[in-house]
């Protein structure tokens, strides 16, 4: 049906005042937009519009090498989407590898600023402000400038027209071979150049349904693998992983995404790769070596003192703590396995062995390790930190001062002075307990002075009992006297000696 009318006048206006509704509901949110030219003359004019698409994003196939070590491909496609309402017809996509900071603000909205409510005000004086440095808008456009040749096309019909004949090719090899040829029916239909801080990849001559998706060759090109074994504990606690060591000889950006690798034409499992420039290299892990078992077994720490100094009473001791693990590896496949060990890394540890370490990350040492085919190695990670601890020697007890000066590792002079320390804190320690004894004789004498003072109340004075109570008092009262005398002369030797071991502890320095 192309045309229909109703009959019924009324019925027809409903339905033309129905149909206006709904066609202004779906252009509400667009807006009429004005261009005017001032000037003399006839001239050409480009007008063009930015819509919002979706992030564009890749998609790899890794082909290994047969080798250990060589010559792989690496096959990439972008995907792209649609999502406008207009279908695309023979335009021309440049996919751009690189994170720009964009964001959206709305410029068509009006938008108020309520002014304030100030009160009038007498001639006070304004404060002084400071502005903030403004940024050139020539910065804006500068990471979208670029010497780019966007009329260096490809001839896609023909790139796709070979394709589509690779692809038949490859189909009738299927047929007749056991496995299919992966490297056959891709070829790249872009062409790659530098856009300032980016990398952009130009696809021509593109046909894309509105509300559609398309996946477009962008790479084709051999580059250098090299095939690992990666052990991770966090990934499994005994096997290493399948890998490869990639090294990006393309000469263009690989923009991060899934990829697929295969082995001698069979499907070998799916890997993770990062944005990778031209020359980086970069690991990526595809499936479980069961053939290799890595034992890490359980690490142990020691610690050492290397040295030591004495500067104002202050003992300054270094010490060295070494921990050390060592991994057992064991290869029962039939070749030769190269594994790389992810070592943790831990903040002011120095890496002492082994001194080859293959790539440091910011978390891990990556060690690589060789073992033949049905053999056994062992590879042994040591690690040192160097520690300074710093000891109080006035107040320290002489045990401790004693247990410091037999370290070994502490230089002969360190060690005299230690030595010295400890009989001068020894001689106070000594006048401690003698002063802390006579307190107790006397305090048990004041006890016994107190208990005959209290018997001779209850005593007749010319009894013979009385006068030996008597004279009991008068001989604690003068061992009384002699104790107090003694504790003076203990407090001052205490005093005196307590002196001597501070001054001599304050001035000693050993450098």
């Amino acid at each position: 049906m192309q045309h229909l009318r109703f009959e019924d006048p009324a019925l027809q206006a409903e339905m033309r005042k129905a149909l206006d509704a709904v066609a202004r509901a779906r252009n509400q949110d667009e807006n009429a937009v004005r261009l005017r030219f001032s000037g003399q003359g006839t001239r050409r004019v480009r007008a063009g519009y930015v819509v919002e698409a979706p992030v564009w994003k890749t998609s790899y196939r890794l082909l290994l090498p047969d080798a250990n070590e060589g010559q792989g491909q690496m096959q990439g496609w972008a995907i792209v989407e649609n999502q406008t309402d207009a279908d695309w017809e023979g335009v021309d996509l440049t996919l751009v590898s690189g994170r720009p900071v964009s964001f959206v603000q709305d410029l068509y909205t009006p938008t108020y600023v309520d002014r304030p409510v100030v009160a009038p005000t007498a001639g006070e004086p304004l404060p002084p402000k400071q502005y903030r440095e403004g940024i050139s808008s020539d910065t804006a456009t500068a990471a979208t400038q670029g010497d780019v040749d966007f009329n260096a096309s490809l001839d896609r019909s023909r790139r796709v027209e070979a394709g589509q004949s690779a692809l038949k090719a490859g189909a009738a090899q299927a047929e007749s071979a056991p496995q299919m040829d992966p490297s056959q029916g891709v070829t790249a239909t872009a062409t790659t150049a530098e856009a300032g801080a980016f990398f952009q990849y130009t696809v021509d001559d593109v046909s894309l349904p509105r509300r559609r998706s398309a996946m477009l060759p962008i790479v084709t090109e051999p580059l250098q693998v090299e095939r690992i074994s990666l052990y991770d504990p966090d990934v499994h606690p005994t096997h290493p992983l399948h890998g490869a060591r990639l090294t990006n000889t393309t000469g263009q950006h690989l923009a991060a995404g899934p990829m697929s690798v295969f082995d001698a034409g069979s499907y070998a499992g799916d890997a993770r790769m990062g944005d990778t420039p031209p020359g980086d290299t970069r690991f990526v892990t595809y499936a479980l070596n069961q053939n290799v078992q890595v034992d890490a077994g359980g690490g142990r720490t020691e610690e050492t003192v290397q040295t030591g100094t004495i500067v104002e009473g202050v003992l300054t001791m270094t010490r060295k703590r070494v921990a050390s693990q060592t991994y057992t590896i064991e290869n029962e496949g039939e070749t030769a396995a190269s594994l790389i060990i992810e070592h943790p890394r831990r903040s002011g540890w120095t890496l002492a062995a082994p001194s080859d370490v293959e790539e440091r990350t910011a978390s891990v040492y990556r060690l690589r390790m060789t073992v033949g085919a049905g053999e056994t190695g062992e590879l042994a990670v040591e690690e040192t930190k160097m520690l300074t601890r710093r000891h109080q020697l006035l107040g320290t007890d002489r045990d401790q001062l004693l247990s410091y000066a037999r370290t070994g590792a502490l230089p002969d002079d360190v060690q005299d002075a230690l030595k010295e320390a400890a009989d001068l804190q020894q001689k106070v320690s000594r006048t401690k307990n003698q002063l802390s004894q006579a307190r107790r004789d006397l305090d048990r004498l004041r006890s016994e002075q107190s208990r005959i003072r209290e018997n001779m109340k209850a005593v007749e004075q010319s009894s013979d009992y009385y006068q030996r109570l008597l004279d009991k008092l008068s001989s604690t009262e003068d061992r009384i006297e002699s104790l107090n005398e003694r504790i003076a002369t203990l407090e001052e030797e205490r005093g005196e000696r307590s002196d001597r071991l501070g001054r001599y502890l304050q001035d000693l320095t050993i450098d």
